[in-house]
């Protein structure tokens, strides 16, 4: 199973090369890829934590379903958004073959992202 994965991963980066005209532009388009997966596994473990912080849920309390979904796919959009800034290549690059991996960088993301994201969304959702 892992050869596959890694035979995936190698098609994709040799097949994302020949879609970029610049020859330089490899590398960046498979670390894209990479850091896509990546942001979505992040999305997940965010909603995931979201629905269990005590914060979230007193919060969310007052809030019609519409609005909650609104601000959770705002707060999680901001953690996901933080990923590239606080994972490394070398930790995209393993979690992009490997699901423990990923859920390990996901949950690494959430953890220092999560709060401030929440905090930040929540008080421009008030203020409006």
């Amino acid at each position: 199973m892992k050869r596959f994965k890694l035979a995936t991963l190698a098609t994709i980066i040799a097949l994302s090369g020949c879609a970029s005209t610049d020859p330089t532009q490899v590398g960046t388009t498979a670390n894209n890829i990479g850091m896509g997966i990546v942001q979505s596994a992040v999305k997940q473990s965010c909603q995931n934590q979201l629905d269990k912080n005590q914060y979230w849920k007193i919060a969310s309390v007052a809030m019609a379903q519409e609005t909650q979904a609104k601000v959770s796919d705002t707060v999680c959009g901001c953690v996901a958004d933080k990923a590239p800034k606080t994972v490394s290549l070398a930790e995209v690059a393993t979690a992009a073959i490997d699901p423990t991996a990923r859920t390990q960088v996901a949950q690494k993301v959430v953890v220092g992202s999560l709060q401030a994201c929440m905090s930040d969304t929540l008080s421009s959702f008030l203020n409006k």
